[in-house]
């Protein structure tokens, strides 16, 4: 499978770019088909790959009325993110339409993204960002829609400090002022079961209206709230206690195949059922 970073482009200094009309040329054509059995294989992915996959308690997704855009900003911590977020999408905002931007040249090479709600947009220059405000204008601009980006333009742990992002998500806060803007945090960790776990918490949620009055200071309120939910979610995982988190997904357990094979034969054998899982997150 290709990179599919969402990534919003790297907007020059002195960009300046007035608010358009949407227009045709934004449109995305996502397929109810081939995304249902997308996100089929997904699940048995992350089943098959996987422990669990944990939402931490008290960073559970914001809810919003569909007249209200989301925009969900995270960093970008492993390849498994942009399946991760379709998947999350579909569970999480079951009435939302998911979009997410790709470079350009991957979409062309790989066209069926086309049709589970990426569009291209080119890299470098300022053609490249006033496309993207383009697409992303145009996409929101329709009731129910929400969009996925990782601002910081490349793989990030969540205990990279400071926080930095490309302007672009900052732009949008500016263009954007009824869109909900939510910081999203991912970690893949392993614990005490031979798959890892993904742990993920959603932040507080904010109208582009209240971060900020120019880029420089939206950007710079982005940046902290996602510092902010990052910390949350990396102490959280720190303590690894059972009721700091729900499950959303739950995948294989147990530590070898011989020794797990032997676990399951000597409870056939008496009758008892067998927890192949070693445990309790």
């Amino acid at each position: 499978m290709p990179s599919t970073k969402i990534n919003p482009p790297d907007f020059p200094p002195n960009f300046v770019s007035s608010p358009r009309t949407p227009s045709a040329d934004a449109d995305v054509h996502i397929s109810p088909v081939l995304l249902s059995a997308f996100l089929r294989y997904i699940q048995w992915s992350l089943k098959r790959h996987f422990h669990r996959v944990h939402l931490a308690n008290g960073g559970e997704p914001p809810q919003f009325a569909p007249e209200h855009p989301l925009i969900v900003y995270l960093n970008h911590a492993s390849w498994w993110d942009p399946l991760l977020m379709l998947w999350l999408g579909a569970r999480l905002y079951p009435g939302r339409r998911q979009y997410g931007p790709m470079d350009a040249a991957q979409l062309e090479r790989y066209p069926f993204f086309k049709r589970l709600g990426v569009f291209g947009v080119r890299q470098g220059g300022s053609m490249s960002a006033r496309s993207f405000l383009r697409h992303s204008e145009s996409l929101l601009s329709r009731e129910g829609s929400m969009l996925w980006l990782t601002p910081q333009g490349r793989f990030a742990d969540i205990r990279e400090r400071p926080v930095r992002f490309a302007p672009g998500l900052a732009h949008l806060a500016t263009r954007l002022p009824h869109a909900i803007f939510i910081p999203l945090a991912f970690e893949y960790t392993f614990g005490q079961e031979r798959h890892p776990e993904i742990f993920i918490r959603f932040g507080s949620a904010q109208k582009g209206n209240a971060l900020g009055t120019d880029v420089l200071s939206s950007r710079a309120t982005l940046e902290q709230s996602m510092e902010i939910n990052q910390d949350a979610l990396r102490d959280a995982v720190c303590l690894r206690a059972p009721d700091l988190f729900t499950t959303l997904l739950t995948g294989r357990g147990g530590a070898s195949v011989p020794y797990d094979l032997w676990r399951r034969f000597k409870a056939s054998i008496s009758g008892k059922s067998v927890n192949l899982n070693h445990g309790n997150l």
